[in-house]
């Protein structure tokens, strides 16, 4: 369990997390109006199948980054993390949306069984136009809740229906889309359950 994969996005795509390289699926280009510096503007990256299986498991995740939404024309539905498809078996796993406009924090997850989502949530509109929020969204098979945090704080709770029962995670999975209307900085993705303290702390942008 650990901090598996952590891009700063400060004008390159250099993982520090324990994960190592990732895929490069569209071309990254950069921003020099970043939270810390530059920040990404545009370009995708995604996990291979024996990446995904060391992050994703049936206990505990943890997603976080920091993003600014430079439009509101977005709308639809943009994933950014995870894969969008609802096709057992390479489906929904913890797939945090921004959805039906990029404001709104939309969770659609599923077990391996096209049938059974486990967790399936819209937001209002939280996430503010033009200027930099940290969002993270914590889960835990122990409390069966999710929290979704914003700049550190806790904006929403849910609870889950059952447990996620995969009997794999090893499918290709994507991390962010190549979407120009969303930059980024410090995107992380943790293989435990952050404390909300923890949150807070990364929250910081230190």
């Amino acid at each position: 369990m650990a901090l598996q994969i952590w891009l700063p996005l400060n004008g390159n795509i250099e993982n520090k997390g324990l994960l190592g390289d990732l895929t490069v699926t569209a071309t990254p280009t950069f921003a020099d109006t970043g939270k810390i510096g530059k920040c990404l503007s545009s370009g995708s990256l995604s996990m291979s199948a024996e990446q995904t299986q060391q992050v994703l498991n049936n206990d505990e995740f943890t997603f976080a980054t920091w993003l600014y939404l430079n439009s509101d024309t977005g709308s639809g539905s943009t994933a950014i993390f995870g894969n969008e498809g609802m096709t057992a078996p390479n489906n929904r796993r913890f797939t945090v949306f921004l959805y039906d406009t990029l404001q709104k924090v939309h969770l659609s997850w599923q077990n391996y069984d096209s049938n059974s989502t486990v967790v399936g949530t819209v937001s209002g509109a939280i996430i503010p136009l033009k200027q930099w929020t940290h969002l993270a969204v914590t889960y835990s098979k122990s409390s069966k809740v999710v929290k979704v945090y914003l700049n550190g704080a806790l904006k929403e709770s849910y609870g889950v229906s059952s447990d996620f029962t995969s009997p794999s995670y090893a499918y290709v999975t994507r991390l962010m889309p190549n979407n120009s209307s969303i930059r980024y900085n410090d995107y992380r993705v943790y293989s435990h359950c952050l404390s909300p303290k923890e949150v807070k702390e990364i929250s910081k942008g230190l």
